[in-house]
């Protein structure tokens, strides 16, 4: 009898969008101007990462991330879209995760985002003063808006042992610079304009099955619709 276990696996990219008004979110920082740890749960935009004087860190929440516990990230990026109504100011972005099983939505509560606790890895985001994040040039959604890759620092999260298919990811950005794009509450439901998660997973499609469920004699042969 042949002995051993027999894996389906499936590779699929999927997109998540921002869900709600307090799925993204700024807070002020040491730095700059404003109360620290101030939250702001309805803004427009998403100053990454100067608003005027203020110095701030970014949260963005997507939810029902439909990959199961321990799948294989092979990339991922986030996809931001220019508001246009800002100059760029070059700035380095340092962008990592929320270590949770469920992240959850951000709330008016002081320090709602530098709280949290981080994975370890984080990714760095070069500063840009592209055209395409310009004043001429609102509603730009290209490569100068997306993210590098950022699986390292999504991988950790979909490792968790509590991480279930359908659960919550935030991912967080911090640095200097200005490179302003849409939030939820400012993109007037155009789903261009939201921001998104993109990842391509690689997980089992379908439970593993023992080979040992086929009685199949070894050197022998079987034939379709054999009994």
């Amino acid at each position: 009898m042949l002995t051993g276990t027999v894996f389906s696996q499936i590779t699929r990219t999927q997109v998540w969008t921002v869900s709600s008004g307090t799925n993204d979110a700024e807070e002020t920082v040491p730095g700059g101007s404003g109360t620290v740890g101030a939250m702001d749960i309805t803004s427009s935009d998403l100053e990454i990462m100067l608003d005027g004087t203020r110095r701030q860190i970014i949260g963005v929440r997507f939810t029902n991330i439909t990959i199961p516990q321990g799948a294989t990230i092979n990339r991922a990026f986030i996809q931001f879209a220019n508001k246009g109504d800002k100059a760029p100011v070059a700035g380095d972005v340092y962008i990592t995760a929320q270590d949770a099983d469920n992240g959850p939505t951000f709330t008016s509560t002081a320090f709602n985002i530098s709280s949290r606790t981080q994975v370890n890895d984080s990714i760095l985001w070069v500063g840009s003063t592209s055209s395409t994040w310009g004043t001429s040039a609102g509603g730009a959604a290209g490569a100068e808006q997306r993210t590098p890759d950022i699986k390292t620092v999504i991988q950790p999260v979909i490792n968790r042992t509590g991480w279930a298919a359908g659960n919550a990811l935030v991912v967080l950005l911090k640095g200097s610079g200005v490179r302003n794009t849409y939030s939820f509450d400012g993109s007037g439901g155009d789903v261009n304009y939201i921001p998104k998660l993109i990842i391509e997973y690689t997980a089992a499609s379908m439970p593993a099955m023992a080979v040992t469920n086929f009685p199949i004699a070894t050197k022998s042969e079987r034939k379709y619709l054999d009994i």
